[in-house]
């Protein structure tokens, strides 16, 4: 009798504590499944759970509040400090988000936060709230992130941003999320730590950008884009030494749009990588069928991307192209503008000290409109400043001060003995005043329009007969 019992109860015992061990594994599975890995919070899938349960409820005398906020610069911090780093970070962001939601609860109870990717959190409030409350919670969210200054015993400045929209009547959860994280990405164009709420104006923004992605993809694809050429004159603002090379479109929906207006856009949606390299090619393959070629005296000039800046394969990309072209790299100069030098950091230097090795020139242009102080100059590795047309246009002949701008970024250039191009020289007066102070060079519609390439060489060849 002993013997059967035994081997039943013995059964019976295992099959009781593995079932409660699949349970436990089930339930564990259940809360990773709704949980994000790193933090603990709602993941997306829960959030989204979350937000369907809500959906036809809203008309109810209720709202709801979606803010997204973004991290700035992470992708430099887990670069710089490493991920461990960063995910050390996240998890402190997570805990100072949670003691905010905690503070939320208590007079708003079916509130939530989530991680739903990278830095990207999201927080949900549903209740009836007044529009004091939406005006502030941001501000709260965005003090205790910034609160955060030491990771591991690192000092740290930690800035993000928010998006906020909200509802008051029946909603989609694809159409609130998005809407909070395009606000979110309206507000890191704007500036650090901002709160931006989402309108059917930034609706609109957004659609005519979208409009323009699918106009520069057609153009692209299309091979739509072509090259004109801004010649410079030397010292004596009679002879062409170089040129800048300008992009232009045959498509005639984009060509409405400057490339002031389409270029950032390119920027913006990840393709601006491809528009450089097309503009290299082009510049190149235009200097290696021409007599200019292997000519050191005159030097084209190419706009490129600050987001080369954070390229590493750049140097060796162009340099590659220059070999394949047949094109002398002292013949070719990359232009900046200043703001590109913002976020300027090692790795931006590195890429332009290993640009210039390979024996291209680099040009800082736009120069005293950005964010450079003078004393960093000795810090820029560059060889060119462009000085900006808007302090061009100052100098008149109604007396000297309307160009000591200009005076005091030619005596500084010179000191760091770097070459001068005035931009934007459109009379007589202009170049004068800039001759007797020895300007290096000049480019404007006084002395030549943007052309054509033949049409530039047709002018160096009247220079010589």
């Amino acid at each position: 009798m002993i013997r059967t019992i035994v081997p039943i109860v013995i059964t019976v015992v295992i099959s009781f504590l593995y079932a409660k061990k699949v349970e436990f594994h089930q339930t564990q599975l259940r809360h990773i499944a709704k949980s994000d890995y790193l933090t603990g919070l709602f993941n997306r899938r829960k959030l989204i759970s979350w937000l369907e349960d809500r959906q036809n409820q809203v008309d109810k005398g209720n709202h709801l509040l979606v803010l997204c906020l973004g991290v700035d610069n992470f992708k430099y911090i887990n670069d710089h400090y490493g991920h461990s780093f960063g995910d050390v970070l996240l998890q402190k962001i997570a805990d100072s988000l949670t003691q905010q939601l905690n503070n939320i609860q208590h007079t708003y109870p079916d509130s939530v936060l989530s991680r739903v990717a990278g830095d990207e959190f999201i927080i949900c409030v549903y209740g009836h709230f007044p529009f004091s409350f939406v005006k502030t919670i941001g501000a709260r969210l965005l003090e205790g992130v910034n609160g955060i200054n030491k990771i591991n015993n690192v000092s740290i400045s930690v800035d993000a941003c928010i998006g906020v929209t909200s509802r008051s009547m029946t909603f989609e959860y694809e159409h609130v999320i998005k809407e909070a994280h395009i606000a979110m990405y309206e507000a890191k164009k704007i500036s650090k730590n901002k709160t931006y709420f989402y309108s059917s104006a930034l609706a609109h923004k957004v659609k005519e950008k979208l409009k323009l992605v699918e106009l520069l993809q057609k153009t692209l694809l299309n091979d739509d884009f072509y090259l004109v050429f801004m010649p410079v004159y030397g010292p004596s603002g009679r002879k062409i030494t170089g040129a800048e090379a300008l992009i232009r479109t045959h498509n005639d929906v984009l060509s409405h749009y400057t490339p002031d207006v389409y270029i950032p856009v390119a920027e913006e949606y990840g393709l601006i990588q491809q528009i450089d390299e097309l503009v290299i090619k082009k510049a190149f393959s235009t200097l290696k069928q021409s007599s200019l070629n292997q000519n050191s005296g005159f030097v084209l000039a190419i706009n490129i991307s600050s987001q080369q800046l954070q390229n590493k394969q750049f140097a060796n990309m162009v340099y590659n192209m220059a070999l394949e072209e047949g094109v002398q790299p002292n013949q070719i100069e990359f232009e900046l503008t200043e703001t590109a030098l913002v976020d300027f950091d090692q790795t931006s230097i590195d890429i332009i000290k290993q640009t210039k090795e390979y024996g291209f020139s680099v040009a800082l242009d736009d120069f005293g409109t950005g964010y450079t102080a003078f004393s960093q100059l000795r810090n820029f590795p560059v060889d060119t400043l462009k000085i900006d047309r808007s302090f061009t246009s100052n100098i008149d002949d109604s007396g000297v001060d309307q160009g000591k701008m200009v005076d005091v970024i030619l005596t500084l250039a010179h000191l760091y003995n770097l070459n001068v191009v005035a931009e934007g020289v459109e009379n007589h007066e202009q170049l004068d005043y800039l001759k007797h102070r020895h300007c290096d060079s000049y480019q404007g519609y006084y002395l030549s329009k943007p052309v054509q390439w033949d049409e530039m060489l047709a002018l160096i060849h009247n220079e010589t007969t």
